[in-house]
């Protein structure tokens, strides 16, 4: 009698999408063939800006950055949405990345849908000052 092979185990539970960010095509690629391989999904992003601007719709789990982009580095980015304060952090957050309407944030946050637009306005504002100070006309 053969004996049973165990079966596979997946190392990661990731809920979401790690998103990497980096200029370097090959570790992008590389990254995204071997996270792929383990059945992890992942969103690609040249750069910094490219990921803040393109950020509507995923569900980032993880972020990998490169520390040396060009503009604006890893760390600038990683500071720029820590910086937040948490009110916007969480509300750009949940219509940025979940995908939630304002009225659907201000039922899971319980206050009113111009507090959710102008929390979402403050952060917006902060993000876009971030990308100037770093050179990105954005």
């Amino acid at each position: 009698m053969k004996a049973k092979r165990p079966k596979r185990q997946t190392l990661f539970n990731i809920q979401g999408a790690v998103c990497v960010v980096t200029g370097d095509e090959k570790t992008r690629s590389g990254l995204y063939m071997v996270l792929g391989t383990l059945g992890v999904t992942v969103a690609t992003f040249s750069t910094a800006e490219e990921f803040l601007e393109r950020l509507r719709g995923q569900e980032p789990a993880l972020l990998i950055t490169d520390l040396d982009l060009p503009r604006m580095s890893g760390l600038d980015l990683l500071e720029a949405l820590a910086g937040l304060p948490e009110d916007q952090r969480t509300v750009f957050h949940l219509s940025e990345i979940e995908g939630l309407s304002y009225e659907e944030i201000s039922t899971v946050l319980e206050v009113r849908p111009g507090t959710i637009a102008s929390r979402k306005h403050h952060a917006v504002l902060k993000l876009r000052n971030t990308l100037r100070r770093c050179g990105h006309g954005a």
